[in-house]
């Protein structure tokens, strides 16, 4: 089981990639709506908040620090629109 999780952490880690690398490329991030978006970063931003505090392991840590930083790439971009 530590295994598939492992294996799930990784891959929620990578899923924001696809959506900022079309965003970069289309330069706007206009199909995203900010309630996604605004529920995403709270989401991120707290459960990299308890990583840190209960289970400081490297794949949460990077997990959630990661999503968090790609989400925030995504908002910036829909700032712009």
């Amino acid at each position: 089981m530590n295994a598939i999780g492992y294996v799930g952490a990784v891959l929620l880690a990578l899923s924001a990639i696809p959506q900022v690398v079309t965003t970069v490329r289309q330069g706007h991030a206009r199909g995203l709506s900010w309630g996604l978006l605004a529920l995403w970063l709270a989401g991120e931003a707290s459960m990299l908040a308890w990583a840190i505090v209960e289970d400081p392991s490297p794949i949460l840590l990077a997990n959630f620090g990661g999503n968090l930083a790609l989400v925030s790439v995504l908002a910036a971009y829909r700032l712009r629109a």
